[in-house]
């Protein structure tokens, strides 16, 4: 408040002094429905108009004239060649309302780059030090130039307008002589408005019109300011005072807010739309509570200053005077939040539990609606706590769930097996007595071939047993046809040897109660001269996680929920052997980059270090009090980090297996940390909605970087190490700048979940994995999608460049894979073979073979040229 008439002050005193003034006010020229053409000209007009240069100057040919140039290039030429050539004096240019321009409907960072441009000019052309520019709005320098890629609005110098001291207000204080005391009543007006200009005026006006409309009012004040009148007289007239601001200013301020204040104020908040409005009534609310809060400049707390609600006092952010304490008080906070948030009354009564009554949180279908609503919002540090403690009520409803799930399928298993096992009793019980029966019927028919009901069974038990062999035979027979030779000759020579064990010393096939068999074995025989043991692959019981090439690309190692890892040759599609160890999932493996070493994380909270060559354990880093999520190696492969759900990151010493350090800083789930190329920094990304920063050399926290509303799956480095992106299910990926630790921009077009963002190997480009079944490319330099790969019809979990950065690849839960062309941004083909979601896609260091993990516990070879399968390691 106060700006435009401190302009006009300011102004008719440079005019004085013999400087030539003008004045652009945004607000004048508009800002809806209109094109860039028509505001430079409009701005232009304005300095003409207001300089009085129209006598020399016809703007309509000018501007035809310059038609080829763009309209900043216009604005920039009309500033060198008119206006400096045509006024001689020095020159200000006031432009006010400058925060309009956020309203605009293109791109407005040229016009101030035209005046940073005009500022760096002073250096080789002296005329530029006769141009002065004066800035006059609510804004930040951010805010003038928001392409965080070119370079800030960072010249000039800012006038901080604070309020009035009681020195600076004796104008004011003259005209409360009438009243009473001016400087007492003075004082007692600037307790209540801090200073601030336009309620210090609203005040004093109050002050004297309730003084001359009542005598008694008249008479307090006076008693008030006589100092022999003591204590009481002070109270009296404080209390006086007081009852005039409240029911002039404060009672029903919304209807008596005349001429608008208090309703600005608001507005300002308001304005910032749901995804700012919480986070800003947020930290109010934490001001509120404790009285102060420590200033550190974020772009939330200056935001907050800029509504003119808070000020910034002696390193501390405060509520800017009383008037606004009693106005915009707790349960003026609470109406605006009830409007924005579906859960207001649960999180009240949470809230009055202390945090402590678990049934006030939300759970199922009312969690999953609210954090659908909270997706893509800036709100307050209770919601986030309310939320995630709902979540994390969930999350144990959700393993309770699990666990007895798992307790009823080993029941089932166990009685299942005792079942196997009693059947398989049954079955040999029922053989002994049909063998016994048999020999007996045998030995009956030697004694006596006068029994015809003995012959009649007899010939029932051969006529089974024939049909038996029979089966047999043909089964052995389809194995052998279909490249199974050595199942077949098993079954074969099982077959015949029964039936040789029958029938003992006889001699004559005729004598056989089945000789087919015999044939099919003698066949099976002469026809395969060579028969040799096929290797299989002894699979994965359960599903694969994660799989991870060896740095010379020629053994990929597989980690899969039966607790164990897998190496794999490449080449021959044989497993090499098996690492066991691991007491439960096993969610990560990743090779050192000198390939001697293997780490694998697993649910058992543990990480295993193994001897590649050897292919024994060197030993298990304990530490971690939950599920371990996400490892990695440094660059120089001395240190291995690691992200747990236990909310912490560790380092540890590869060399001597020992924790260096544990980083802790997240308050839940940490689902994934990177190193940067240089080593120095890692980034850790966490269900807490956040991403931090951490100095390797110091083991300190850097900064955390907020920005996401929602669980951050995924962070990954530029290869620059200049950029980060992270990905969230707040459905967006954010670009950090990593000098600056500030948020470059926001990356939205998936509508749901994204659970991987990668850069390609040049860093132009980001691939953007998503629960929309969509695949988004990015172009990294102007932050713009290029396109929507489509084509999955379910979930997709990752995807990733080839290295020679021409083709990504991408994983489903629709359980294929697919192949892009970078280039054409169209499918190249689709790798179909899995019978369940593919989780994981990763090439090979050569981009000649992608290898594929999926919940079908299998992993899959794929030949890149060809699309064809190579093999199925199972």
């Amino acid at each position: 408040m106060g700006k435009s008439s401190l302009r006009v002050q300011a102004m008719q005193q440079l005019q004085i002094e013999g400087f030539a003034c003008a004045v652009v006010d945004f607000t004048a020229i508009g800002t809806a429905d209109i094109t860039p053409e028509q505001w430079y000209a409009g701005v232009i007009d304005t300095l003409v108009g207001s300089l009085n240069i129209y006598p020399t100057f016809d703007l309509d040919t000018w501007w035809t004239d310059n038609g080829l140039l763009s309209p900043v290039q216009r604005l920039s030429k009309f500033i060198e060649t008119i206006l400096l050539k045509t006024i001689t004096e020095k020159i200000v240019i006031f432009i006010d309302e400058i925060d309009s321009v956020l309203s605009l409907s293109f791109n407005f960072d040229d016009f101030f780059a035209v005046i940073r441009d005009c500022y760096n000019r002073r250096a080789d052309h002296p005329e530029y030090n006769h141009l002065t520019f004066a800035l006059i709005g609510v804004s930040t320098p951010s805010d003038l130039i928001q392409d965080k890629r070119r370079t800030p609005f960072n010249i000039g110098q800012g006038i901080d307008l604070t309020g009035f001291q009681l020195q600076e207000a004796q104008p004011l204080a003259q005209g409360l002589a009438e009243v009473g005391d001016s400087q007492e009543l003075m004082q007692v007006v600037l307790d209540w408005t801090g200073g601030q200009p336009f309620l210090t005026q609203k005040v004093c006006k109050l002050l004297v019109q309730g003084a001359g409309s009542s005598t008694s009012l008249r008479d307090a004040a006076r008693t008030a300011t006589l100092s022999d009148r003591g204590a009481e007289g002070q109270r009296r007239g404080d209390e006086w005072v007081e009852e005039l601001v409240r029911k002039g200013i404060i009672e029903n301020w919304e209807t008596q807010d005349e001429p608008e204040h208090l309703k600005t104020i608001q507005n300002r908040i308001l304005r910032s739309g749901e995804q700012r409005t919480g986070r800003l009534l947020g930290l109010y609310q934490q001001i509120l509570q404790q009285g102060e809060i420590v200033a550190d400049d974020s772009p939330e707390q200056t935001e907050l200053r800029l509504t003119g609600l808070v000020v910034k006092r002696e390193g501390k952010l405060r509520i800017y005077n009383r008037i606004y304490t009693e106005v915009f008080k707790q349960e003026w906070c609470e109406n605006i939040l009830a409007k924005l948030r579906p859960y207001y009354a649960p999180l009240n009564a949470w809230v009055e539990s202390e945090r402590q009554d678990e049934s006030r949180l939300l759970r199922g279908k009312t969690l999953q609606d609210a954090q659908e609503w909270a997706v893509g919002k800036s709100l307050s540090d209770l919601d986030y706590r309310f939320l995630a403690a709902s979540q994390e009520l969930e999350n144990r409803y959700v393993q309770k769930r699990l666990e007895v799930e798992k307790q009823a399928k080993q029941v089932l298993a166990e009685a299942i097996h005792k079942a196997n096992q009693r059947i398989r009793i049954d079955y040999l019980v029922f053989g002994l007595i049909v063998l016994g029966a048999y020999a007996s019927l045998i030995f009956a028919q030697y004694q006596s071939q006068q029994v015809e009901g003995v012959k009649k069974q007899k010939d029932s038990l051969q006529t089974k047993l024939n049909n038996r062999s029979e089966r047999n035979e043909t089964n052995a027979l389809q194995r052998f046809e279909t490249s199974r030779e050595f199942d077949a000759l098993l079954l074969a020579m099982e077959t015949a040897g029964r039936l040789k064990s029958l029938v003992k010393d006889k001699q004559s096939l005729a004598d056989y109660p089945a000789y087919n068999p015999l044939f099919s074995l003698r066949r099976i025989l002469y026809s395969s001269t060579n028969i040799r043991e096929q290797n299989r692959l002894e699979g994965h019981s359960a599903p694969v996680s994660r799989v991870a090439f060896s740095p010379d690309g020629k053994t990929l190692a597989s980690a899969s929920a039966d607790k164990t890892i897998k190496l794999w040759n490449i080449e021959t599609g044989k497993e090499i052997t098996t690492l066991t160890g691991h007491s439960d999932w096993v969610g990560s493996i990743v090779f050192s980059p000198d390939g001697k070493t293997l780490a694998s994380a697993s649910a058992d909270n543990t990480i295993k270090l193994w001897n590649f060559e050897t292919r024994q354990e060197i030993t298990t880093l304990r530490g971690h009090s939950d599920w371990v999520f996400s490892i990695v190696f440094s660059p120089d492969g001395k240190t291995l980090a690691s992200a747990s759900a236990d909310n912490t990151i560790k380092l540890w010493n590869i060399e001597t297996g020992k924790e260096i350090t544990t980083l802790r800083g997240h308050s839940d789930w940490v689902f994934s940390v990177v190193f940067s190329p240089d080593s120095k920094t890692l980034a850790s990304a966490s269900a807490d909605n956040t991403i931090k920063l951490w100095n390797f050399e110091t083991r300190q926290e850097i900064t955390t970087l907020r920005g996401h509303s929602d669980w951050v799956f995924s962070v990954v480095f530029s290869p620059d190490g200049k950029t980060l992106a992270s990905a969230s299910a707040d459905n967006t990926i954010e670009l950090w700048n990593f000098e600056t630790r500030q948020e470059i921009t926001t990356l939205r077009g998936h509508s749901d979940s994204v659970f991987s963002v990668v850069f390609s190997p040049d860093g132009k480009y980001l691939a953007s994995a998503s629960a929309d079944n969509t695949i988004e490319l990015w172009n990294f330099e102007t932050r713009q999608e290029i396109t929507t790969l489509t084509g999955h019809s379910d979930w997709v979990f990752s995807v990733v460049f080839r290295p020679d950065g021409k083709t990504l690849a991408s994983a489903s839960a629709d359980k294929t894979i697919k192949l892009w062309n970078l280039k054409t941004r169209k499918e190249i083909t689709t790798l179909t073979g899995h019978s369940a979601p593919v989780s994981r896609v990763a090439f090979s260091p050569d981009g000649k073979t992608l290898a594929s993990a999926s919940a079908d516990k299998t992993i899959k070879l794929w030949n890149i040229e060809t699309g064809k399968e190579i093999t199925t390691l199972t």
